[in-house]
């Protein structure tokens, strides 16, 4: 960002209050670097939260941090397969108001300014292809710690790589040996999510 011209960045958390407050403080830090950049937070609530107010994020209503709630109260079907699946399917039906509001972003441009990015959520990765439509790159942040990513890519890697069905520790009393982690863990207290097989595409893509 050279000279005086602006980039604007997009984020796009998942549904949920710790991923937007951990959002947010990402937001801070960036624009705590160079005063030439400012983000906009598109909000996506959670089904069961609809009423939350923006307010309640508001980073000391800094100038160069706004949030814009996007979120469509259109219904899903009840016979998702899975807590995951619904997920899913709840940021597949926000892209078109992800769309809707960049587009109005990059009409308000002026000649200094423009988009430089999306920086999303790693639950949210169908807003890559919401980017790859505005020809800007897609950033990825992960609201969790360093631990549980390379918990996420130690099980992917069991997967494609020993063919293990990771499904059969689920529950299990069994201690495992992660390298994210320095002691062995008992799989039953692991997230239930990375037991799933619909979960390995995702992380596949991430690859």
């Amino acid at each position: 960002m050279s000279g005086k011209t602006k980039a604007e960045l997009v984020f796009i958390p998942s549904p949920g209050r710790g991923h937007l407050l951990a959002t947010v403080q990402m937001a801070k830090l960036l624009i705590d670097r160079d005063e030439r950049l400012s983000i906009t937070v598109l909000v996506i609530k959670p089904s069961y939260d609809l009423n939350s107010s923006l307010n309640s994020y508001s980073p000391e209503s800094n100038s160069r941090i706004r949030f814009i709630d996007i979120t469509t109260v259109k219904s899903l079907p009840m016979s998702v397969s899975s807590p995951h699946a619904f997920h899913k399917l709840l940021i597949e039906n926000h892209k078109d108001p992800v769309r809707n509001s960049v587009t109005k972003i990059v009409q308000d441009f002026g000649p200094n300014g423009g988009l430089a990015g999306f920086v999303i959520d790693m639950s949210c990765i169908a807003m890559i292809d919401v980017a790859n439509e505005f020809e800007v790159p897609t950033y990825m942040f992960f609201t969790s710690g360093a631990s549980t990513l390379g918990l996420m890519f130690h099980f992917q890697g069991l997967r494609d790589y020993q063919n293990q069905d990771v499904a059969v520790y689920e529950n299990s009393s069994e201690e495992l040996s992660i390298p994210s982690y320095k002691l062995p863990v008992p799989a039953k207290l692991l997230p239930a999510l990375i037991f799933h097989k619909e979960w390995q595409h995702d992380v596949t893509r991430l690859h």
